[in-house]
C-alpha cells in the first residue's frame, strides 16, 4: 500500500479545502503528510497529521493541533468543521 492509500483521509481533506477554497499548504511529514491552515495573525495556524505516530492514523484518522488543543481520532468531515468553526472565530467583522 502506497502512502497515499494508507492515509487517505488527509489527502481527502486537502481536496476538501481546495474545493471550498480554504488557503492551505500540505507538506510530507514522516512518512505521511500534514496541512497547515494560516488564521488571521502571524504565528496563528492550524496543524493537520497523519502519519505513522499520530492519534488515529492505525485507522486512517486524522490529528488536529488547534487553539493549544491536540484532538485525534477525527475523520476528513469533522475536521473541517472544526477548521470551519475556527476560522469563523478568528475573521475579523
Amino acid at each position: 500500500m502506497n502512502k497515499s492509500e494508507k492515509y487517505s483521509e488527509i489527502i481527502l481533506l486537502g481536496q476538501m479545502l481546495q474545493e471550498r477554497k480554504i488557503e492551505h499548504e500540505q507538506h510530507d511529514l514522516y512518512d505521511g503528510y500534514q496541512i497547515i491552515v494560516p488564521l488571521p495573525g502571524q504565528t496563528k495556524e492550524i496543524s493537520i497529521i497523519e502519519h505513522a505516530g499520530s492519534y488515529g492514523s492505525v485507522m486512517n484518522l486524522l490529528e488536529i493541533w488547534a487553539e493549544g488543543e491536540i484532538k485525534g481520532f477525527l475523520s476528513a468531515e469533522q475536521t473541517l468543521r472544526i477548521i470551519k468553526n475556527i476560522r469563523g472565530r478568528e475573521s475579523p467583522n
